[in-house]
């Protein structure tokens, strides 16, 4: 029994020290009213809507912009195809022949114009003209020599297929994008 009252007294001592605190302040719990939550409620779900909606637009708008960078591509392939075709068919070609030749690939000049491209492909376009340009002063050139390919002819025609083959390589990024 000793032991309780020591024990009681230690008690009481911590409850009586603990009562000459101030109290804890009180909080004003702000209460709303069933309009203000459903008014509440409504906002937040047309923000989240809203929030849902912007990122299905941007998700389609980068799905569309990637089916037309994917044509844009294709598009350049093709005329890049076809400029190879006629540099591989100028060593077949004979002098008389070149000015149907230059006539083909400046058609192809102007197809690549009509092509549509993003920041991408714009760059691949650009380069492309630019082959077709090499190209063509190399077919003027050798068109103009007399006898065995210039050395001049040669070089212009090998920074042409150097060319063709960069923008390979730039498509192939653009495709991967």
């Amino acid at each position: 029994m000793k032991f309780v009252n020591p024990l009681m007294a230690l008690l009481l001592s911590a409850v009586c020290c603990g009562c000459g605190e101030k109290p804890a302040p009180r909080v004003d719990v702000k209460v709303e009213s069933a309009g203000e939550a459903f008014k509440n409620d409504q906002r937040d779900i047309e923000k989240r809507f809203s929030e849902q909606k912007a990122a299905a637009d941007a998700n389609s708008q980068r799905e569309s912009a990637n089916v037309d960078r994917q044509k844009y591509v294709d598009a350049m392939i093709a005329v890049a195809q076809k400029v190879s075709a006629a540099v591989s068919d100028a060593g077949r070609t004979g002098r008389s022949d070149f000015p149907a030749l230059i006539k083909r690939v400046e058609a192809l000049k102007t197809e690549v114009n009509a092509v549509d491209a993003d920041d991408c492909t714009g760059k691949a376009r650009a380069s492309l003209q630019d082959a077709i340009s090499t190209t063509l002063d190399a077919f003027n050139l050798f068109a103009k020599e007399k006898g065995a390919a210039g050395k001049e002819s040669s070089e212009k025609l090998a920074q042409a297929v150097e060319q063709l083959d960069t923008i390979g390589q730039e498509l192939g990024r653009c495709r991967s994008l």
